[in-house]
């Protein structure tokens, strides 16, 4: 991933905290990016949004 996409990571992270619900395309978008190579920032801000999905702190939400 490039230095932008680390950056539209953590925006991510900050609206879905900031809202407790992401969409539905936003956590592919994640779990896309896990499937590639990451900084260990990248690494970091991704596991985060994927613990919280997983335990439901984060809602998945389809627009």
């Amino acid at each position: 991933m490039t230095t932008t996409s680390a950056v539209n990571l953590e925006n991510l992270a900050w609206q879905a905290f900031r809202e407790r619900q992401i969409s539905a395309a936003a956590t592919q978008q994640i779990y896309r990016a896990m499937a590639n190579p990451l900084s260990p920032r990248e690494q970091r801000i991704a596991a985060v949004l994927r613990d919280a999905i997983e335990n439901r702190y984060i809602q998945v939400v389809s627009l």
